[in-house]
């Protein structure tokens, strides 16, 4: 959250008992802001936007090209097969949001976001001299007794302060921490942000869907160079990025964002904060998706850049699912979703996410030969799971499965919110949290399997209001379900649904 110049990020936003939470904040007195960065960072910016650079003629289908069948398909989102409730935009055509060309209308900046602290990869410790270069002083309160303490300057000049402290806590309830920053003249701001510990839900989100993608990054690798590598996946389209959520999980590695002209500034600090000095960015997707200049400028930094690219999002599924059978892990299924509709690509990548386990993309119409080939190179006793109804993957692809040998079975549901609250129902029925998403587009989304599969947690669907199937797969689970993670600010997922949700399981959190 920010307030006068004032910054404050608590990561993660719910911590388990006796666990490390950060708390970083950022200082600058010349530039007093008002808005909100930790829960309502997206109100500017409903997460359907335009990716800068990005070319509404632009229509090569991830420029990977097109998958065949998949264009434009009405009512073919996956389930959707009647009404949605909570429908995202009236046409719920699930085509990858309007064919997934890349016209995601509105004005991402690619500035980034909510909040980095990433330029600087010190644990806290550190002495330099940094700190005496700054007359501002930044203290906390972690609101649990322990009193107000000074925070460790990590960056910073007369201008600008860049500063964390750590801590953890004895007992399992929410904590007001409050930052306080003093600056030359002996003017005074605080900030008051939550923490939960043990049980509660925190909204995760930036100024765009590159903030938001670097925002679940902090919030999964909360330490500086605690990841283990980076995916790095083209923006405006969601293949990609969902394809390798497994992978993700397996590598320790955050799923960002980019264009396809170049990283932006937020991105790139968030690398070098999450890798460290050392690791690996792997690009998913060919020159057409991720440009050579991208690759350039990642290794000008010192990065080790590895590219996983096929002829189209298809073939790179198929690559990525590779990636993760030469890491050696044996894997008892697959999910299978239609290349061309994202929400139940969403939810069945979060179940793959969980089991690190591949997700192959399909046109809808027919299964595709070459994962066909796939599958039988991996062998027949690996179970198929197709997410989504007979829009988003025809019978006939179930047909010719089972023909090869294959157990298959559909998870779906009436729409795109009930086959989520299906899967999470049949693959996740223990779970202790539960990630949100709005079911109106990708952006906020992208990655939000990769999260979801490192905390074993089904990824629900909401809409304007909270639909009736994933109503009923948490009222069912009051009292097991301690952590809610909503993706996206307060015009994705209203606080509204937000505070439902919250009422439905009793957990303390910040609707608003």
């Amino acid at each position: 959250m920010e307030a006068s110049g004032l910054e404050v990020e608590v990561r993660p936003a719910i911590v388990a008992v006796g666990e490390t939470v950060t708390v970083a904040a950022e200082f600058d007195p010349e530039d007093p802001e008002d808005d909100v960065r930790g829960d309502n960072a997206h109100d500017a910016e409903p997460g359907d936007d335009r990716v800068p650079g990005d070319d509404d003629s632009d229509d090569s289908d991830d420029a990977h090209g097109d998958v065949p069948g998949d264009e434009h398909r009405e009512n073919s989102d996956g389930s959707d097969e009647g009404s949605d409730e909570g429908s995202d935009d009236g046409s719920d055509d699930g085509s990858d949001e309007g064919s997934d060309d890349g016209s995601d209308d509105g004005s991402d900046d690619g500035s980034d976001e909510g909040f980095d602290d990433s330029s600087d990869d010190s644990d806290g410790s550190d002495d330099d001299s940094s700190g005496s270069q700054s007359a501002a002083v930044l203290s906390i309160d972690f609101g649990d007794g322990s009193g107000s303490q000074p925070m460790t300057v990590v960056d910073g000049d007369e201008d600008e302060v860049e500063a964390v402290a750590t801590h953890a806590y004895a007992d399992a309830r929410s904590y007001p921490i409050t930052v306080t920053a003093v600056d030359e003249a002996g003017a005074e701001v605080s900030v008051v942000v939550p923490v939960h510990v043990g049980v509660g839900s925190a909204r995760l989100s930036g100024q765009d869907r590159f903030g938001t993608a670097n925002r679940l990054s902090r919030e999964a690798f909360p330490t500086d160079g605690s990841a283990g590598a980076v995916l790095l996946a083209r923006a405006d389209h969601f293949a990609d990025a969902l394809a390798s959520a497994g992978m993700a999980v397996l590598s320790e590695a955050p799923v960002l964002l980019t264009t396809t002209a170049d990283v932006p500034a937020g991105v790139l600090e968030e690398i070098d904060r999450a890798l460290g000095d050392d690791g690996v960015v792997y690009l998913l997707g060919g020159e057409a998706a991720i440009s050579p200049a991208v690759a350039q400028s990642l290794e000008s930094l010192g990065h080790r850049v590895v590219r996983i690219a096929g002829a189209d999002r298809i073939e790179t599924a198929l690559d990525i699912a590779r990636f993760v059978l030469d890491a050696g892990l044996d894997i008892d299924e697959v999910v299978l979703a239609s290349a061309g509709n994202f929400p139940d690509a969403l939810a069945g990548a979060a179940y793959a996410a969980s089991q690190s386990a591949p997700v192959l993309l399909t046109a809808g119409a027919a299964l595709d030969p070459r994962v066909a080939a796939f599958l039988l190179e991996v062998g027949t006793d690996v179970d198929v799971l197709v997410a989504g109804g007979t829009a988003a993957v025809s019978d006939i692809v179930v047909i010719e499965l089972q023909a090869l040998g294959f157990q298959v079975e559909r998870l779906h549901g009436a729409d795109r919110f009930a086959t989520a609250a299906t899967i999470a129902g049949e693959r996740f029925d223990d779970a202790h949290a539960v990630i949100i998403a709005t079911g109106a587009n990708f952006p906020d989304a992208l990655a939000g399997a990769a999260l979801a599969g490192r905390i074993d947690a089904p990824i629900l669907l909401v809409g304007d209001t909270l639909p009736q199937s994933v109503r009923s797969y948490l009222a069912a689970r009051t009292g097991q379900i301690e952590e809610v993670y909503v993706l996206g600010g307060s015009t994705v997922v209203a606080p509204a649904v937000m505070a439902e949700i919250e009422e439905i399981l009793g957990l303390p959190g910040a609707a608003d």
